[in-house]
């Protein structure tokens, strides 16, 4: 394959001096023993290779016998990112998830109307864009990943022959994208009695079961035993889709089983999931501050609150590791942990310290 403009080139009187043409790139090439010649449309030459590599890769498939995804190529990416949707939808994916991810996908293919003009290039920029808007490196992440999963499926569903994003890097995210705090007993309890029954025991339940807002918002009665005490995370709401079983603490086991208004199993246990501002009143009529020097108290800080008070109960972390579902125990132990200075004095409390002869192990320097 050759890639060349035509007229790129005039010469001038005796010495050849050589003057560019701005003209669009071409380029010449043989299928099947024929010789074609195809203009690129573009006067950008990194475009036009760009164009030209995707264009030997047709040629290559074709000559082995391989679609092209021609008809593919012609339809609208709005038409295409609409059967995504009805995809995850069909796939039991959460509403809202969905609704997200849409979103995503349509911001960073922006202007874009084809498959093939949505190139790595492309995505990079579009990522920068959405970085450059103030969005955390881990968000920056998820909208990469929304973009990915699409090309994903448009490859796996023999729709399209490569996925760019495959080529784009991830941003470095070492730190979490917000600084949460766990909830003291006394605080969570002040929570719970303010919010009113419905809104408080959703929250008893984040904060004795770990669960985010859209595993809470697609749980379903026949995901609990409440006799058995035993509850089930269905690998369509999990976040890491991961089909989990788990206890159910007592505590939400009985205010679920009185608060309990239907005997339909596929019903919703919650009617409604509080929202972010719902849970701020919340937070301003128990008396409870939103922001302190350790964190938020947002919703999720629930689940940090879970956590938290299970090491200070003395759960081992492998424990508290499967109970969380984290598949790093360095998120457990880490990001999700909240231990203050009184926690560490009451452990060194349980030291014992020899009753007689002390003074004499101890240097003399220190004792002052």
């Amino acid at each position: 394959m050759r890639l060349y403009q035509r007229g790129a080139e005039t010469f001038t009187g005796k010495g050849r001096s050589k003057r560019p043409d701005p003209r669009p790139w071409w380029v010449a090439y043989t299928l099947n023993g024929d010789h074609f010649r195809q203009s690129l449309k573009t006067r950008d030459r990194e475009v036009a290779e760009a164009r030209a590599a995707e264009l030997r890769r047709e040629i290559r498939m074709r000559e082995l016998g391989i679609e092209t995804f021609s008809e593919t190529r012609t339809i609208c990416l709005e038409d295409l990112v609409t059967a995504y949707e009805l995809e995850l939808r069909r796939m039991g994916r959460v509403r809202g998830h969905v609704e997200t991810v849409t979103k995503r996908v349509l911001r960073l293919l922006g202007t874009a109307t084809a498959l093939s003009q949505v190139t790595p290039q492309r995505v990079s920029a579009a990522l920068q864009v959405v970085s450059d808007g103030g969005l955390s490196p881990k968000t920056v992440n998820e909208y990469r990943s929304a973009l990915h999963s699409f090309y994903a499926w448009l490859v796996r569903t023999g729709q399209w022959g490569s996925n760019p994003v495959a080529a784009v890097a991830r941003q470095a995210d070492h730190e979490p994208t917000r600084r949460r705090r766990a909830l003291t007993e006394d605080e969570l309890r002040l929570l719970v009695e303010h919010a009113g029954r419905d809104r408080g025991v959703v929250y008893l339940t984040a904060a004795r079961t770990g669960l985010r807002r859209g595993e809470l918002r697609g749980w379903r009665w026949r995901d609990i035993d409440i006799e058995g005490r035993v509850f089930r995370v269905r690998a369509s709401v999990s976040k890491d889709r991961r089909e989990a079983t788990l206890p159910l603490d007592a505590g939400v086991a009985e205010a679920l089983h009185t608060g309990r208004r239907t005997l339909d199993p596929n019903q919703a246990v919650f009617r409604t999931v509080p929202t972010m501002p719902t849970l701020r009143r919340d937070l301003e009529a128990s008396g409870i501050p939103y922001e302190t020097a350790e964190g938020f108290a947002d919703f999720h800080a629930l689940r940090h609150t879970f956590n938290t008070h299970l090491a200070r109960a003395g759960v081992s972390l492998a424990l508290r590791q499967h109970l969380m579902r984290h598949s790093d125990p360095k998120l457990t132990a880490g990001v999700y942990l909240h231990l203050e200075l009184d926690d560490a004095r009451r452990a060194l409390d349980v030291l014992v310290v020899p009753a007689t002869g002390a003074a004499a192990v101890i240097p003399a320097r220190a004792r002052l």
